[in-house]
């Protein structure tokens, strides 16, 4: 049995990577301040091969405590998103890129056996055309986000943690249904416009964007942890599928399918700088990796669960940036107030 210790175990992937990984029989530790609260495990949390902590990353000395129980850990902690990582740049810092040195030595301490580390396609910023983007191409970070993960993934690789035998996962922009639903995502918020019978907006729309769903994500996850060390130890691969590669402007017109009451605009005062046409020919060649969601199957599903459910979207966990807000507001009033 494998013992795997998920950082950030509660949300919107993570929760899904849980699910699956019980139903393989694996013991997991899942180790989450649970900011977006802890209802995304609520079908699980019986489970006898869980263990679920509470607990903040910058809690070393628990970390160091729990990780000793484990011989893979997957990090799915910090701040995820351009927007949410934009309203406290020191705690960005901090969360998304020095608490990972302190992993890192903690984990090698510890014996970890393999260390999962969840970056992002965002790390390649702006490229023009259908050129294919592999792992060799140099990135162009363009926002703070991005830039965390370049850091961390250089820190990782360092000759000093070859016995974590690191793999890098630069995931493509995520979309889908999770027991912690995320709906501050491209897809997701046209899916939610459209169950809304709101318009569609489009900010500029020729800019490539690669996909994959959220359930995808995990999978390719289990499929490095169960995959020989050889094949992955040290390495970076891309995360989605060639055939996910989409303009903004098509992924607007796939969903909008799903309610023709509503219109398609596109805003071209307003335009997202990101723009990458991402190569997953390594982690298909390699892993025998392939997703199985497309988009329109993803945000079909998606459609009907808002609807059925009633929901709206105003709700402060589905989105990060909202939650990271609020928190920052928080700790604002709170340091005034002893001064």
């Amino acid at each position: 049995m494998k013992k795997i210790l998920v950082l950030g175990g509660a949300g919107y992937i993570g929760s899904i990577l849980v699910t699956l990984l019980l139903k393989k029989n694996n013991y997991v530790i899942v180790y989450d301040l649970m900011k977006f609260g802890s209802d995304s495990l609520r079908h699980i949390k019986n489970n006898k091969n869980l263990k679920i902590i509470k607990g903040d990353t910058n809690n070393k000395t628990l970390l160091n405590k729990i990780s000793k129980q484990c011989n893979i850990v997957v990090d799915l902690s910090g701040i995820v998103g351009d927007p949410a990582c934009n309203i406290n740049r020191k705690t960005t810092k901090k969360d998304n890129f020095t608490n990972l040195k302190d992993f890192l030595k903690i984990f090698k301490k510890n014996k970890v056996q393999r260390f999962i580390y969840m970056s992002s396609c965002s790390v390649y910023g702006k490229s023009k055309g259908k050129k294919l983007i592999n792992e060799k191409f140099s990135v162009k970070p363009i926002s703070l986000y991005a830039e965390t993960k370049i850091r961390s993934e250089k820190e990782m690789l360092k000759k000093e943690y070859k016995s974590l035998n690191p793999v890098i996962l630069r995931l493509s922009t995520v979309f889908g249904l999770s027991y912690r639903l995320r709906l501050d995502l491209v897809i997701n918020i046209f899916t939610l416009m459209a169950s809304l019978n709101k318009d569609i907006t489009v900010f500029g729309g020729s800019q490539f964007r690669p996909n994959i769903h959220v359930k995808d994500v995990a999978l390719s996850i289990i499929k490095v942890i169960n995959s020989p060390l050889k094949l992955v130890s040290g390495q970076i691969f891309n995360v989605g599928s060639n055939k996910l590669n989409y303009k903004i402007i098509d992924l607007g017109k796939i969903v909008k399918k799903l309610n023709n009451k509503i219109l398609l605009k596109v805003e071209k005062n307003s335009v997202d700088e990101r723009n990458y046409h991402i190569s997953f020919n390594k982690i298909k060649n390699k892993l025998n990796f392939t997703p199985q969601y497309s988009v329109n199957k993803g945000a079909s599903e998606l459609y009907n669960y808002l609807l059925k459910n009633k929901i709206k979207g105003h709700n402060l966990k589905f989105s990060n940036y909202k939650i990271e807000k609020k928190k920052y507001v928080k700790s604002t009033k709170y340091i005034k107030r002893i001064k």
